[in-house]
């Protein structure tokens, strides 16, 4: 019995090509045929993206197209998570997010979001998940659990702080 690989094998077998274009039978890539998604999770029928993996085959086909016509948006999920994990402070990503939804202010981030990055990146995925027919119902801006500071960690402690002007 052969096994498969696991996520972090995948990833990098696809890190030695990292200027290859999206590949669909590369090795990070979904199963569903011209999906522009890496393949994230396994359910044991191969390896899908987030958005593939819990729908039948017959509505591959679909959610392929939508996912293609809303490529904008999975770059734009994509270009904020990376230039969050590099370290850009989020004045800039805020600026960012600003700039690229001038059209619709709604998807902003909010001032909570600005405090909790991976919220706002959270609720992005979730509007993809909307305009792809997989959420029936916008998302809302997530409201916190917990509004006490004293008890954050000490990594979005300074960012809270850094942000305390914004109401």
């Amino acid at each position: 019995m052969t096994r498969n690989p696991t996520v972090h094998e995948r990833v990098r077998q696809a890190m030695a090509q990292p200027d290859a274009e999206h590949d669909a039978s590369g090795p990070m890539s979904c199963k569903a045929h011209g999906c522009p998604c890496t393949a994230t999770l396994d359910l044991g029928g191969g390896w899908h993206c987030q958005w593939h993996a819990y729908c039948s085959p017959d509505q591959w086909q679909g959610l392929t197209q939508q996912l293609r016509e809303h490529t904008w948006l999975l770059e734009f999920i994509t270009d904020l998570q990376m230039r969050h994990r590099r370290g850009e402070g989020s004045k800039v990503l805020v600026a960012l997010a600003t700039t690229f939804w001038a059209v619709d202010p709604y998807m902003a981030p909010t001032a909570e979001e600005r405090q909790h990055w991976g919220r706002y990146l959270w609720r992005l995925r979730e509007e993809l998940a909307y305009r792809v027919g997989r959420r029936s119902e916008r998302p809302e801006p997530r409201e916190p659990q917990c509004r006490d500071p004293k008890i954050w960690s000490p990594r979005v402690q300074p960012m809270a702080a850094e942000h305390s002007h914004v109401a």
